[in-house]
């Protein structure tokens, strides 16, 4: 009689075996075939019975991708009979066994489909849920990297990877995998439509994981995630973004404090230089004469407008706003004021007109804690002439 451990272990096979069937679905729908019954299963049954190969294939995955894997089996069989030494019939024939409840004679379909090479998707996402279910995290790892590498595009990649991302052992173990130079980096950095937030969040741990392992896939491509974490969760976008982008700010600091790569940046991320525009504000970032940017603007506005903003990550407290500042026409106050708040608009920002001393502006800010990553804003004030400002620092008091 089984103890309640070996039931335990059929159980958590069963449902792994359950899972298999699922991702291997998801892959399928990814992988491209070079037969034309591929792309229209209606002419499998047309095919002549001596070339019915490709077309008992083609047929087989039509009724798995329509959830009817049950009714493959006959099918599956004819094909490993066909094509014995074949790794997608005998992983085909492990589905169908799968879908019967037969789990014996799916893991000896799926253990003979392993020794034609590992070229089939159900076989590899079977026996990686068999390794998750034995607690072998590094075996799984080692069939996630695979299933990822032959087919990085496929939907059923973000599933598989959510069973490493809850636990920080699984974590790094698809982290040293990017960090190696898996070519499914990038694709893995896309968030997916309609992906939880929370998942959101283990998937940006193991990228920051792998910039620590030396593994930077550059602000291009992780921009599009920080953008999405960054609704909820600030200050782990802005950890992100920091680990992955070479030219972004450490959390805390103000990012490209003299508008060098605003160009290049294009504000891509809330942690970016952002300029919201008015109608009575003209403004350009320049080459200045010490060949360095500056930021210049000259306004019509009768009352403040916004100059330009970026989100910080920033603890509660009062902080000093330093920037350097030029500017036209005669002697006068500086004509920049700033803010910090959670929301741009002017009636929640309370702006604070800053000083200038020794042709530096100063504003002492405070920031309460309702957010993790309020705006800081620059605005500028009515006045005749252009204003030029760089150099911008923010330091706790």
């Amino acid at each position: 009689m089984a103890g309640p451990r070996t039931a335990d272990r059929r159980k958590a096979v069963l449902a792994a075996v359950g899972v298999a069937a699922l991702g291997y679905a998801g892959l399928s729908a990814a992988l491209a075939f070079d037969r034309a019954t591929t792309n229209d299963p209606g002419a499998a049954a047309r095919v002549p019975e001596p070339f019915r190969q490709q077309a008992l294939a083609s047929e087989s995955k039509a009724l798995l991708l329509a959830g009817k894997a049950g009714q493959i089996g006959p099918l599956a069989e004819a094909l490993v009979r066909r094509d014995p030494l074949g790794p997608q019939a005998a992983g085909l024939l492990g589905t169908a066994r799968l879908a019967q409840g037969d789990a014996g004679g799916a893991a000896n379909a799926f253990r003979a489909s392993a020794k034609l090479g590992w070229r089939d998707a159900a076989t590899q996402v079977y026996w990686l849920q068999i390794a998750l279910a034995a607690g072998d995290l590094n075996r799984a790892g080692t069939r996630f990297g695979a299933i990822a590498r032959q087919w990085p595009e496929a939907p059923a990649i973000d599933q598989l990877s959510a069973r490493f991302e809850g636990d920080p052992r699984g974590q790094m173990l698809i982290a040293q995998q990017i960090a190696s130079g898996a070519n499914w980096a990038r694709a893995y950095a896309q968030p997916q439509p309609g992906q939880p937030l929370d998942r959101l969040a283990g998937r940006a741990t193991v990228l920051i994981a792998a910039a620590g392992l030396g593994s930077k896939l550059g602000c291009d491509a992780i921009a599009p995630m920080v953008v999405s974490l960054a609704q909820t969760q600030a200050a782990l976008a802005s950890q992100l973004w920091s680990s992955q982008c070479p030219r972004a700010a450490a959390p805390g600091l103000v990012n490209d404090a003299s508008f060098e790569q605003t160009g290049e940046a294009g504000g891509k991320t809330p942690f970016d230089w952002q300029f919201p525009g008015n109608g009575a504000l003209l403004a350009d970032v320049v080459s200045a004469s010490f060949g360095q940017h500056v930021l210049r603007a000259s306004s019509t506005a009768a009352t403040l407008v916004p100059l330009t903003m970026q989100r910080i990550v920033l603890a509660p407290g009062t902080y000093r706003l330093t920037w350097r500042e030029a500017a036209t026409g005669p002697a006068r106050p500086s004509r920049i004021a700033a803010s910090l708040s959670c929301r741009p608009e002017r009636v929640l920002a309370n702006p604070l007109n800053g000083a200038v001393d020794g042709g530096r502006g100063i504003a002492d800010l405070t920031h309460g804690g309702a957010c993790e990553a309020p705006l800081l804003q620059l605005w500028l004030a009515p006045g005749a002439g252009e204003v030029s400002i760089d150099e911008i620092a923010l330091t706790r008091r």
